[in-house]
């Protein structure tokens, strides 16, 4: 019955693609763009036209004199270009993308403002195998370092990060607490995985936290090589997988609530799980020619009939309105999926690494900006729709320890759950500490940034007495 309804799915899957791909699109150049901003700048701030525009000259009467004609001479025209080589880059990229909002224009927008040096808000330090953002506020970070790679009991290394004035403040979160891994989940809990006691190598236990780390539930031992967390529910992928398991238990993808154990499904064909949105987890396949399946995580119900189920996706987020699912198809494209309808509305982002693609994706609110982390560290920021990406921002897992990317966390950069934030991990060596670079992917703010930069160039004061328009910074003639 579930290959019946599988293959269903994965007919619909395919007409939608197939729907979408032979759908045409239209983008404007960003260089013909940035050429007519240009040019209006010049008009705006010259107050003047090229030629004279021809009117009919009102009758006059016998005793007032019919106007001149305007003219436009030659130190007119040499005083606006002037002006107009005068306005500043970051200025005209912050119109340009207000003008048209875009992949393109996002682009110039980010080379504007200085890249990725002028996106960073801080830096941390420390090899840190785990590092998530808060759900609700992207100036806090939990970070979990493993001093060792024995049993769990040796290890309890965590920090939280905490960035204001523009550092990083970093202390100690739960410093008497042996753990393995603890990290934020997007309910607003916290999960710490430790020593769950028994012979041989040690299985983990899920103890799940409130926001004032006061205990709500502990899960029983578990062999998972994949795990979540969602409203005092632990979802693990157990039985394989795991560097410390010896449990010759089959694969099974399990529910535990801290009073029992409940196998959702034989997890042998799957390899991640996640949850795109509070209330629904999604489990991915381990292979192309799988497909996800869905649960309600409060009544372990299975969805069948999802739009997220029985489809070829490897990772997939929610917008925050709900309405759209923005998703890693198996074929290396990123898809935009109407909810409501249950159908690919699109197909974007040609040629991504599907066995790169190591964490969940992240989308703003409206569902414009999407962000995918590979394996290497690499952050993707994309234009929902858009076939480029607007930025890869290279960075290196290399840290000065060995793990190896079968345990369940991965030593790779982080995104806040908004898409507004990234935390990019930097090499390091044997001699230099890990780097922890936090960046600013809000492109509201990055124009924001445009208008500082634009501020110290160019004041107010000065664009408003030469009749700059920069709507994009409040600027009006």
């Amino acid at each position: 019955m579930g290959e019946r309804r599988g293959s269903i799915h994965i007919e619909a899957d395919e007409a939608d693609e197939r729907a979408v791909s032979a759908a045409p699109r239209s983008r404007v150049p960003a260089i013909a763009l940035l050429g007519t901003l240009a040019l209006l700048v010049v008009v705006v701030v010259s107050g003047r036209g090229g030629d004279p525009v021809e009117r009919t000259p009102a009758p006059a009467s016998a005793d007032v004199a019919a106007p001149a004609p305007p003219t436009v001479g030659p130190d007119a025209r040499l005083d606006a270009l002037r002006t107009a080589q005068a306005v500043p880059a970051s200025l005209l990229a912050a119109e340009l993308f207000v003008a048209d909002p875009g992949a393109e224009t996002l682009r110039a927008l980010f080379e504007a403002i200085g890249g990725v040096d002028g996106l960073t808000l801080a830096t941390a330090e420390g090899a840190f195998d785990l590092v998530t953002f808060h759900p609700t506020d992207p100036d806090q970070l939990l970070a979990a370092n493993r001093s060792s790679y024995g049993p769990a009991e040796n290890q309890g290394v965590n920090e939280r990060w905490r960035r204001t004035g523009g550092v990083v403040v970093q202390e100690l979160w739960a410093p008497d607490v042996a753990h393995d891994f603890v990290h934020h989940n997007r309910d607003g809990t916290h999960t710490v995985w430790r020593h769950g006691g028994g012979d041989g190598f040690a299985p983990r236990v899920a103890e799940i936290l409130d926001g004032e780390r006061r205990p709500l539930a502990t899960s029983g031992p578990l062999y998972a090589s994949r795990f979540s967390s969602d409203g005092g529910v632990t979802f693990a992928l157990t039985g394989d997988g795991d560097y410390y398991s010896n449990d010759p238990d089959p694969l099974a993808l399990v529910a535990d609530d801290g009073n029992r154990q409940t196998v959702l499904a034989d997890a042998g064909g799957f390899g991640w799980i996640d949850h795109p949105t509070t209330g629904l987890l999604v489990a991915y396949p381990a292979t192309a020619d799988g497909v996800t399946a869905a649960w309600d995580t409060e009544t372990l119900a299975p969805l069948d009939g999802h739009p997220l189920a029985g489809r070829h996706l490897r990772r997939s987020v929610v917008t925050g309105d709900g309405a759209r699912a923005i998703a890693v198809h198996a074929d290396g494209h990123l898809v935009i999926i109407d909810l409501g309808a249950g159908r690919v509305l699109d197909r974007f982002g040609d040629g991504i690494d599907i066995e790169g693609v190591h964490r969940p994706l992240a989308v703003d609110h409206h569902g414009t900006v999407a962000v995918t982390v590979e394996a290497s560290g690499t952050v993707t920021l994309w234009w929902v729709g858009d076939d480029d990406p607007v930025v890869r921002i290279a960075a290196d897992s290399a840290q000065p320890r060995w793990l190896d990317e079968h345990l369940a966390a991965l030593r790779t950069s982080a995104v806040a759950d908004d898409a507004g934030r990234a935390a990019l991990v930097t090499a390091a060596t044997g001699t230099e500490p890990t780097r922890w670079r936090l960046v600013d992917l809000d492109p509201s703010r990055w124009i924001d940034r445009a208008c500082e930069l634009a501020g110290r160039s160019l004041t107010l004061a000065e664009s408003a007495a030469t009749g700059l328009v920069g709507s994009a910074c409040g600027i009006e003639r």
